[in-house]
């Protein structure tokens, strides 16, 4: 091994008697000369050499290369250390040297070279990054040891962003001096800036730094990026940070939220500030469902910028912003990072339910479009250089996965996909898809958009038939919805919702049966369908027969959408209170008196109040039509199907213009308190002049007195 390049750190563990004996494993090895580059230990050649013990140096060690063993100043005097020691050389993974471990730590590392220059990897004395003198090289940074020592710096100059939103002009930064990356304690290094632009931006100028590591705060006002405005109280948010290869830091909610775990890396697991970073950001991160680049660094990352990483701190600020106040906002960074210091994971006892309430948040404000808005804020500051990138998408995504959906984006869900909320902290949380009872009860949601992961809440149509399981159906048979219930039918190889008719009828109107006769369940008419519906039809009519067991007389019948018709004036002969119209009972049937008929025997003979007793004059099953009857029966023939024997009514028994038939109704005149009036159906043959063919006979209610005579016709009960 030729040319040595030694780099030799001092060890943490003094108090233990622990001491790296490097230089005996190095000249066993090589009979070369070897070349030491120290940091943190003094060489000398004998014990007379050594630099005065005094109390600053206190449990620090030197090499006496006489005595080939080391000493340590303890009490002002460099005293002899003594104990068993082994140690032994690990090669470094990228083979650049050799790490000294030493009763099982690790002391330093010793780097290959061949002309005794300080290199980046040692290999053949290449230059370092900064030059030909690879000063930055001097310290590898794959140990811990390395990593964390204390190397007084020269900052030229440090900027960096302070953003939330960014703060305010005015606001105030800190710049708190680190001990070294194994305690980050505190020094007497204390500077301070203030903000100057919008752009949240500050600057402190060159200065001398003991240590690397340091800490930087910012406190003051910022731009709420929800509301647009400035918020309406300060917070404070801060970064821990490590200078050697940087001259800007940025501080944002990564920093701040990543520092107590960092921290506790590093001073209670004893590793890097570099790799507890790493871990800590993305520890954090995953709490969000994002995954960044390992090269992305929180002290990079800008609000403004245009890169992926840039957006997932948005969307984070986003989240964690929502309608907060300022103090309720710190509180929350404050119970986070707190609660994810020591094992990296946000699992309070309020953490489901925060995360659940954020989600919904996002939801609900896509829902009414207000993330566009969150956008137009930030886009209108005018501090991006470049459009401002896809944070929507983020918090969809982390929405999407906190309420258990799924992500819309065509890897999990396609468009079209709906689901139900499965996350009980949910403000839209059901049990199951059908489940109607739940805390969401009817709310699920639709994938509309796999390129920005958007869902929106589905329409009562879009979850009653999505992903139905049952087979097409032809026949028009009407089935309940998978969501509302509602009543659906196929039409065009597809489910749609049944109307009213189809419903009361029980059978759908659909592609599948257009232009045929249906007697539709509780209908007693056919209907035809057509491209508009169910219609009711002349073309067959449902004619059957009434025998009344009274008498024997049989009369005709005919349905009429709802209703069952005699299509013949009644005839039964009651024993008082009716008589032949013109004699000829059987062509006219007969004329009654109300009372006779009526659904109360009761009237008035002149001012005496008297109940005549009568049997009922329709047959048993079929009863008086109520006013509502004959004005459903109008609805249905007046001005569509004429009032003679077109519909087998035949209620106008004459064909001379003018002429008219009265028809009994069971509906009293509740204007009348003397109870003398009733509602009567006249059906009336209007002269040629005011119209064509049929559709000139005419319909109307009118009120008469009950002692009057009037035709009766039936309806089925």
């Amino acid at each position: 091994m030729n040319n040595l390049i030694l780099t030799f750190l001092r060890h943490p563990r003094v108090g233990e008697g622990l001491v790296s004996l490097l230089s005996i494993a190095l000249l066993a090895a090589c009979g070369d000369e070897t070349i030491i580059n120290q940091t943190g230990l003094e060489v000398a050649d004998s014990a007379e050499d050594l630099s005065k013990c005094t109390k600053d140096r206190e449990g620090e060690q030197a090499f006496v290369k006489d005595e080939n063993a080391a000493r340590i100043c303890i009490d002002g005097e460099w005293v002899p250390m003594v104990g068993d020691y082994s140690c032994k050389t690990v090669e470094l993974k990228d083979g650049s040297g050799l790490k000294i471990i030493c009763n099982g730590d690790s002391i330093g590392v010793v780097l290959n070279g061949s002309d005794g220059k300080d290199g980046k990897s040692g290999k053949d004395g290449k230059d370092g990054e900064d030059g030909e003198d690879g000063k930055d090289a001097a310290i590898p940074q794959d140990t811990l040891e390395n990593d964390s020592e204390r190397v007084a710096i020269s900052l030229d100059s440090l900027v960096g962003y302070t953003q939330k939103g960014p703060f305010l002009r005015g606001s105030t930064v800190y710049l708190y001096e680190l001990s070294d990356g194994r305690t980050l304690k505190q020094t007497n290094g204390n500077f301070t800036s203030n903000i100057a632009r919008d752009d949240g931006r500050y600057k402190f100028n060159a200065r001398d730094l003991v240590s690397q590591y340091a800490m930087v705060v910012v406190d003051g006002y910022y731009r709420n990026e929800v509301t647009g405005v400035s918020s309406e109280a300060p917070i404070r948010l801060k970064a821990i940070t490590d200078m050697r290869k940087r001259s800007s830091v940025n501080v944002n909610i990564l920093t701040h939220l990543e520092f107590e775990r960092v921290y506790y890396l590093v001073t209670r697991e004893g590793m890097t500030v570099k790799a507890a970073k790493k871990q800590a950001q993305k520890e954090i991160l995953k709490q969000f469902y994002i995954e960044l680049d390992e090269k992305a660094d929180a002290e990079d990352l800008d609000v403004f910028g245009s890169s992926d990483a840039d957006a997932a701190l948005l969307a984070v600020s986003v989240l964690l912003q929502e309608d907060r106040t300022e103090s309720e906002l710190m509180a929350l960074l404050s119970e986070i990072s707190n609660d994810m210091a020591t094992d990296g994971i946000w699992s309070g006892d309020r953490a489901d339910s925060i995360k659940a309430e954020m989600a919904d948040w996002v939801m609900s404000n896509d829902f009414a479009d207000k993330l566009d808005t969150i956008r137009k804020h930030v886009e209108r500051w005018r501090l991006s250089t470049g459009a401002i990138p896809s944070f929507e998408k983020k918090l969809r995504t982390f929405a999407s996965k906190e309420l258990r959906l799924g992500v819309c984006d065509g890897s999990d869900d396609t468009v079209g996909t709906v689901k139900h909320v499965a996350n009980p902290n949910s403000q839209f949380y059901v049990e199951s898809y059908e489940d109607t009872l739940g805390v969401g009860k009817m709310t699920r949601l639709i994938c509309i958009d796999a390129k920005t992961a958007r869902w929106r809440i589905a329409s009562e149509l879009e979850k009653d038939r999505y992903d139905w399981k049952h087979e097409k159906n032809v026949d028009g048979a009407i089935f309940d919805g998978r969501v509302t219930g509602k009543k659906m039918t196929w039409d065009d190889d597809t489910l749609r919702y049944a109307w009213g008719i189809e419903i009361k009828g029980d059978k759908g109107c659909s592609s599948y049966n257009r232009d045929s006769l249906w007697l539709l369940k509780n209908f007693y008419s056919y209907y035809k369908c057509q491209e508009s519906g169910w219609a009711l039809t002349t073309e067959k009519l449902n004619y059957g027969s009434l025998t009344d067991d009274r008498d024997g007389v049989t009369y005709r019948t005919v349905g009429v959408g709802t209703q069952m018709w005699m299509a013949e004036n009644l005839r039964f002969q009651t024993e008082s209170g009716s008589s032949c119209y013109e004699s000829q009972c059987e062509l006219y049937g007969r004329q009654y008196q109300w009372p006779v008929v009526g659904g109360c025997a009761c009237m008035y003979v002149g001012e005496v109040y008297a109940v005549i007793p009568f049997d009922p004059a329709c047959p048993e099953g079929w009863r008086l039509p109520t006013k509502e009857d004959w004005e459903t029966l109008m609805g249905v023939v007046v001005g569509n199907y004429g009032l003679s024997s077109s519909y087998g009514l035949s209620l106008i028994e004459c064909e001379t213009p003018g002429c008219s038939f009265d028809y009994w109704s069971s509906t009293e005149d509740p204007s009348d308190e003397k109870l003398r009036t009733v509602y009567v159906a006249k059906a009336s043959k209007a002269p040629p002049s005011a119209g064509q063919g049929r559709k000139y006979d005419s319909m109307s209610i009118v009120k008469d007195d009950k002692e009057s005579n009037h035709f009766v016709r039936c309806v089925k009960d």
